[in-house]
């Protein structure tokens, strides 16, 4: 570990900061700046940059496990000379500039000398997929006749975060008084098991910009589809879940993405591991995924590091770049028998104890975070496959293509990209194939025409004999959970 002379040393050579100032950044705050620094750096950005650049930061932050130690200071003397409300006590000089969240979003903005505005965050649990939806909606550009926006309405980009510290013991202690925390020390998250979380720490964040160009498309990891917050109103207690809430989150957010139940493959879960809200989020989730005909890859990744509050929203929704940048759902750890209270009978979800692949080269995933302060933020994003087998082609030639084709996600047939058509023997024959299908205005050519219920403009009629000439040695097959919807039998 570094002294506290190497500390100031490093901090005042690699973020220009002065040791008088060193002495008032709390931990939090230096891995704010460490971390924060990093994220733009492999977003492209050099030091020189950055100052004067119009880029927000938002970060979920519910303040650090040492406040208790760091506002206050026990005296030598048995009597306090200035006595405060807390008794024998004295407030540092740390309790506002250093270990108050007030300034931690706004310490990297003054570090780094950006100049998008700075919001920080505290929804509880929920915080850091809050800094996401506002950052969205302050990006978001104005269309029509609507009017413009006046916050940020010059925001190039933002980088939005979140951050959990486990200091002190003391936080520790409070949350077991009314039992919140798991006696065995783990998120036994959908299992029968789950009575309690296991806390968790770390710092997560991402780099969002709006843009429509060919090279942003190509570089970018994910793309944004979705986001919503609301909250639970008035509902049994203030800390006890809502599932109708929670369904009108998750449909609102689908409603912007403009994705179906279907098309969602993989559900990122809150998932905290409690006996009362694993239930009524898998209900609420169910609510809202029906009908469907593919299986949902449900997980959470609070069984595998803990929950970490303030920044759960903002790990699970890396989690979800991660998943559908490699058409992977990822594990559930310390999951042996089902919680029989989910109510998933006849709903067709897979809760994953190993990686499943969605057969997919593009896929749609929703991230789920709720507060226990009754606020709850959702968010759905959407990306190609960029690694392992099912791997997209980056830049196709499609002007050497006959034809281009892609799973459709509700009959998982294959189908002609720009037409929706599916692919037979004598369609795949064809060659300098030109669309000769028109759907109705705004409908979509992603799914099938088999599963497809809107009307046509045009569309060709079938040749005499094509439809026989598909059929026949033709086998039927059957897709289960005995194998994990993985093989057809």
């Amino acid at each position: 570990m570094m002294t506290d002379e190497e500390i100031i040393n490093f901090d005042n050579v690699f973020f220009g900061i002065s040791p008088q100032e060193v002495m008032t950044i709390s931990p939090n705050q230096r891995m704010i700046l460490e971390d924060g620094y990093n994220l733009l750096h492999k977003a492209g950005f050099k030091r020189q940059d950055l100052n004067g650049r119009q880029t927000a930061a938002f970060l979920g932050d519910t303040g650090t496990d040492w406040d208790f130690a760091a506002q206050i200071k026990v005296l030598d003397q048995p009597t306090n000379p200035r006595p405060v409300p807390f008794g024998n006590l004295e407030a540092c000089h740390w309790t506002y500039a250093g270990i108050s969240k007030i300034v931690s979003a706004g310490r990297l903005s003054h570090v780094m000398g950006l100049k998008g505005g700075t919001t920080n965050i505290d929804t509880a649990c929920s915080a850091s997929l809050v800094g996401v939806t506002t950052a969205v909606q302050a990006l978001r550009k104005a269309s029509g006749g609507q009017i413009k926006s006046v916050v940020n309405n010059r925001g190039l980009d933002a980088i939005c975060m979140g951050i959990n510290m486990l200091l002190s013991p003391m936080t520790f202690i409070g949350l077991c008084g009314p039992s919140m925390l798991a006696a065995k020390g783990r998120c036994f998250t959908f299992d029968v098991s789950a009575e309690g979380y296991a806390r968790g720490d770390g710092f997560g964040g991402v780099y969002i910009k709006p843009s429509d160009t060919e090279e942003d498309y190509l570089k970018q990891l994910c793309c944004l589809m979705g986001t919503y917050v609301n909250q639970d109103g008035r509902s049994a207690t203030l800390t006890a879940p809502n599932g109708m809430a929670q369904q009108g989150c998750i449909r609102e957010s689908m409603r912007e993405a403009m994705v179906t139940a279907s098309q969602i493959t993989i559900a990122e879960c809150h998932g905290t591991g409690t006996a009362l809200g694993d239930p009524i989020e898998v209900g609420a989730l169910r609510g809202v995924m029906e009908p469907r005909d593919t299986p949902l890859l449900t997980t959470s990744a609070k069984s595998n590091i803990g929950h970490t509050e303030a920044c759960a929203g903002m790990i699970g929704l890396i989690k979800c770049v991660s998943m559908v940048a490699s058409s992977q759902a990822h594990p559930n750890c310390h999951l042996k028998n089902l919680n029989p209270h989910l109510d998933v009978d006849g709903f067709p979800s897979n809760f994953d104890t190993e990686v499943i692949d969605t057969r997919l080269n593009s896929n749609y995933a929703g991230v789920s975070s709720f507060g226990f302060s009754g606020t709850n933020a959702r968010a759905d994003v959407w990306s190609q496959c960029k690694s392992g087998p099912r791997k997209a082609n980056t830049k196709p030639d499609l002007a050497q293509a006959d034809q281009v084709h892609m799973r459709c996600p509700v009959t998982l047939g294959m189908i002609e990209v720009s037409t929706g058509e599916p692919i037979t023997k004598s369609f795949r024959k064809k060659k300098g194939y030109k669309a000769d299908v028109l759907r109705d205005e705004w409908a979509p050519y992603d799914i099938s025409s088999q599963a497809y219920t809107g009307g046509y403009r045009y569309r060709r009629s079938s040749e005499p004999g094509e439809e026989l000439e598909d059929l026949e040695d033709s086998e039927i097959y059957i897709l289960g959970s005995w194998s994990g919807w993985t093989r057809m039998e």
